[in-house]
């Protein structure tokens, strides 16, 4: 039953229904009181916990969690930890002990086979190196993730890969290999109807903007609201009617 109630609460997380934090963290919270050792469930409520700008709860559960998982010998759950622990090292800007935890994370992960946990690891490290501006090591990164997904057969991860890689092409200038990856994101995007097909448009329009092609871009823009229209998307909606009134007035000078 714990386990069964850590399964849905990972459920509603993918769905990216508005109150998806409140309705998964009932769920984590129900595995746990049945399964005190529900580490991958604490693992997620802490994610949770962090979401509804509970920091303070949410630091102190990852730390119990991952001395409980050591303390346990539960690699698995320790791997997940460290995952945690290194975007709130990210997040608060320390790139050099997020790095460190990722890194350890994925060691484990590659010690167990853990494919997914190895394919959460690069994707990780690859963003973490978009944010540092190491562009060329985010592609590196972001290559593995994208292989290993494919090799599963995960589409949305391969698109999510794609997607992020075109996007460190075009922040290291070179917006030819930045569409190349994009457009074929795009394409997974659109054949699974997925949530974030707006951000991809969204993407593309920019990288149009910075070749100075804003026909094309206020195009991608446009089909960006109208999707984003169809989900509800309020944010996305703003953002593209935004830059669509920069690539005219871009346009205009």
């Amino acid at each position: 039953k714990a386990y069964e109630y850590y399964l849905r609460g990972k459920d509603v997380l993918k769905s990216y229904s508005d109150n998806r934090y409140l309705i998964s963290k009932e769920l984590f919270e129900k595995s746990i009181k049945i399964d005190s050792t529900a580490i991958l469930a604490k693992v997620y409520l802490s994610s949770v916990l962090f979401g509804l700008d509970k920091e303070k709860q949410s630091e102190t559960l990852i730390n119990k969690t991952f001395e409980q998982a050591q303390n346990l010998g539960y690699e698995k759950g320790m791997a997940y930890a460290l995952l945690v622990l290194g975007n709130r090292e990210k997040y608060n800007q320390n790139y050099s002990k997020s790095f460190k935890l990722y890194n350890k994370s994925l060691s484990i992960f590659e010690d167990l086979n853990d494919q997914f946990g190895m394919f959460l690891s690069y994707q990780n490290l690859g963003l973490l190196s978009i944010a540092e501006g190491k562009y060329d090591n985010a592609i590196e990164f972001l290559e593995k993730e994208k292989k290993i997904a494919k090799h599963k057969g995960n589409q949305r991860g391969i698109a999510e890969a794609s997607s992020d890689i075109g996007w460190s092409f075009h922040l290291k200038g070179d917006d030819e290999k930045a569409l190349e990856y994009l457009l074929y994101s795009l394409k997974i995007y659109e054949k699974i109807n997925y949530r974030w097909l707006p951000w991809d448009l969204n993407k593309i329009g920019l990288v149009y903007d910075s070749q100075g092609d804003y026909k094309k871009s206020i195009e991608y823009y446009k089909r960006c609201i109208e999707v984003s229209k169809e989900n509800n998307l309020i944010d996305y909606i703003v953002n593209c009617i935004d830059h669509i009134a920069d690539s005219y007035e871009l346009q205009c000078d």
